[in-house]
């Protein structure tokens, strides 16, 4: 047997027609050899003789079912469809008595591509077994694969109330049957559904994860407010749809869902939260908008000042205070008050994960204003606390940059050595080329200099000092000619020049780049710079698709491929389709 199955694979068919024949002789009652045999004399285009052998072996195992779909498949190869379906149907309304007959004649139906045939074999097997709720999953999936929608979602809902466990395979069969041609034919069925089933939490939820999947976000919220009502949710579900907005930037239909919490939940866990959350979603539309307009932040920070103002700093308003906080420090230059903020949480019940997350941003304001013991101490606490989490991991490379802008490069790289494989992908390559930039920059300059005086100048940056860190930078220009961190510095300048919206010279020192070094590390970053700033501060539609085309050309294992895809498509009037 092995050896005919070998000849069988490597497509020798007269060798493996010959073994099989022998393994036949000795039991001509095996089902799988008798197929084999079928299938050589096929291969051999002997179609005629290989049905002449079918008819005579399948009277030895007239009690098998798969050998009768065998010898109808047979008649089938030999365009004989009128014989073929006769013995099939003879086979499924005549033959078949017990579950497991419809089963497996079924099954076999569906190993040679008969799909209406093993619809016909469930079918009839519920009729003759009198239980219509016999094989809900093999006709779910059947339905589905000829695109029969309505009758796929009626046999997923019957399943899911035989086997409610089955509910995450059921969502999972239904999501991935949505695409755009058939997602009007699956809400009707869906809404029929609910219809029938109006107090069925998890039916409703299927339409609502229906709607998510097509984006028709709109008709998701009144579904989930509808849920809401019925089931007497709490505004739970509401909550989390509004924060799923937050995170697709639909910041209207978002605050839509919170004045809703708003509205019906007074009482509610997520009351406070909601107004948070609103504040957010004015912060985030604030920061989806290029250029960044320091004003809008300042009204970002005014809100989030009457929010505190009128609910006070309590533990419900924890969020408030961390945002207000990052928003001066980083963009407003008022790390003080900033400080002042973050230093009062420590006051309130805030859970250690949140509490921690404030020590690392605290960790950075004490960085900003020098306070390098305090800004240590803090970084420390995290990773003492989360040692095996990617808190821990930051807090970690946090703490080894500050070692890096003091000048202590071998204790820096020490520190980032250090970091685990679990990493999270972001802290691993800012450690990696934080470490390069080390490494490179001092195995031939034994004094270092030009590196520290680079490392002071970024540090200028971050405590948003620019206009020094400016002057620094090229003080390493006209000290070091031609030194390695010669791109390293056109980047770091091209950060600042942007920051503070400088754009022709910030467009100089991306050409310089681009001209200079468009091979080496900040390549791909200098021209989705570009790109960016033709797309979104000039308006130049074309020129900016020029930009991002070039740029999948010459960069087309970069990071940013997939955000400059979705943008060419948006640029083009197109719309990515999910599914």
């Amino acid at each position: 047997m092995n050896l005919a199955n070998q000849y069988f694979m490597e497509g020798d068919y007269v060798q493996a027609h010959e073994y099989y024949e022998k393994c036949y002789k000795q039991n001509d009652k095996d089902f799988f050899i008798i197929q084999r045999i079928f299938e050589c004399y096929l291969n051999k285009n002997l179609t005629k003789e290989g049905v002449l052998f079918i008819d005579k072996a399948v009277k030895k195992i007239n009690d098998l079912p798969q050998a009768h779909v065998l010898r109808g498949w047979a008649y089938s190869k030999s365009d004989d469809l009128k014989s073929a379906e006769q013995i099939w149907n003879d086979l499924i309304y005549k033959k078949l008595k017990t579950q497991n007959d419809f089963a497996t004649a079924a099954s076999y139906f569906g190993s040679f591509y008969q799909p209406e045939f093993s619809v016909k074999t469930y079918l009839q097997g519920r009729k003759i077994l009198k239980n219509n709720e016999l094989f809900l999953q093999e006709l779910g999936n059947l339905y589905q694969m000829q695109a029969k929608y309505p009758e796929a979602i009626r046999e997923w809902i019957t399943l899911y109330f035989q086997k409610p466990e089955y509910l995450n395979y059921i969502k999972s069969q239904l999501l991935a049957a949505i695409k755009p041609e058939n997602a009007e034919q699956i809400e009707s069925a869906l809404l029929g559904e609910v219809s029938k089933y109006p107090q069925e939490p998890e039916i409703r939820e299927l339409l609502i994860e229906m709607y998510l999947q097509t984006e028709n976000f709109d008709e998701a919220l009144l579904q989930a407010m509808a849920a809401d009502k019925v089931f007497k949710e709490s505004g739970e579900r509401i909550f989390q749809l509004g924060k799923s907005f937050q995170a697709n930037e639909k910041f209207e239909l978002s605050n839509k869902a919170f004045d809703y919490i708003l509205q019906k939940y007074p009482d509610g866990m997520n009351y406070y939260p909601a107004f948070v959350e609103k504040v957010v979603n004015l912060e985030m539309e604030t920061f989806s908008s290029k250029p960044i307009d320091t004003l809008k932040i300042r009204t970002v920070v005014n809100t989030y000042n009457s929010l505190l103002q009128k609910f006070g700093r309590g533990n419900t308003m924890w969020q408030a205070v961390y945002r207000k906080a990052k928003l001066c420090a980083f963009y407003l230059n008022e790390p003080e008050s900033a400080r002042i903020e973050l230093e009062s949480l420590k006051e309130i019940n805030i859970p250690p994960r949140q509490k921690a997350e404030i020590n690392i941003l605290l960790g950075d304001i004490y960085l900003m204003q020098g306070d390098y013991l305090n800004a240590r101490r803090n970084y420390y606490l995290v990773e003492e606390q989360f040692k095996e989490d990617q808190l821990g991991s930051l807090a970690k490379f946090k703490d080894a940059k500050l070692s890096y802008y003091k000048g202590d490069f071998e204790i820096a790289q020490a520190r980032l050595k250090t970091l685990k494989e679990n990493t999270s992908n972001d802290i691993s390559n800012d450690a990696i080329q934080l470490n390069l930039i080390i490494q490179d920059n001092t195995v031939m300059d034994s004094t270092k200099e030009a590196l520290v005086l680079f490392a002071q100048a970024q540090l200028l940056h971050y405590c948003h000092n620019n206009k020094q860190a400016l002057i620094m930078l090229d003080s390493i220009f006209y000290k070091f000619p031609g030194h390695t961190l010669s791109d390293d510095i056109w980047w770091e300048k091209t950060l600042i020049f942007k920051e503070d919206q400088n754009y022709s010279s910030m467009l100089m020192a991306i050409d310089h780049i681009l001209l200079n070094y468009n091979t080496g590390i900040y390549g791909d970053d200098a021209l989705f710079y570009k790109a960016e700033y033709y797309d979104y501060y000039l308006n130049s539609v074309e020129k900016a698709t020029e930009l991002y085309l070039d740029f999948l050309m010459k960069y087309p294992g970069s990071l940013y491929k997939v955000q400059i895809r979705k943008r060419i498509r948006e640029l083009r009037g197109e719309k990515a389709i999910q599914g």
